[in-house]
């Protein structure tokens, strides 16, 4: 039980600080209109959150692991929309194939990159609604996705 409070605690300890890190590099949200530099700048910070957050998951019960290399992703199609997800999508999926080549894992790589093709479209549509409408949006997008990736492979 200690070690799992340990893992959270890391990686709510990343999570906390790359999002302070970005902020810093990004003075304002929701900037749908800055440059596309600045949205593949927050993209890689967002991605190498994701694959830094993947690499410390969280243990339960010495059986199952849970990591959150979600939250980057839906912070980053929330906060900057467009090509930022997308990018923090693909890098995410794509850096999942480094711990194997079988059916899973092939379909998490598939899963992440399509999570962050959705965030693509979804982010422009959903621009103008309000917060939580736009937050809703995003995350039900996103975890759909995820639920469907464990019901194929189960």
């Amino acid at each position: 039980m200690l070690q799992m409070v340990k893992e959270v605690l890391a990686n709510l300890s990343i999570l906390i600080s790359s999002a302070y890190l970005l902020s810093k590099i990004s003075k304002t949200l929701l900037p749908h209109q800055s440059p596309l530099i600045h949205k593949l700048v927050m993209g890689l910070g967002s991605g190498i959150t994701g694959i830094i957050l993947m690499n410390f998951s969280i243990s339960y019960q010495d059986s199952f692991l849970i990591d959150i290399r979600l939250v980057p992703l839906v912070m980053a199609s929330f906060s900057y929309g467009g090509v930022t997800p997308l990018i923090a999508g693909v890098m995410i999926g794509i850096s999942r194939l480094f711990y194997g080549l079988s059916p899973p894992i092939i379909g998490i790589c598939f899963t992440y990159c399509l999570i962050g093709l959705s965030q693509y479209f979804i982010s422009s549509w959903v621009k103008d609604k309000k917060a939580y409408l736009r937050l809703a949006f995003i995350f039900t997008s996103s975890i759909v996705l995820v639920i469907l990736n464990f019901l194929i492979h189960s």
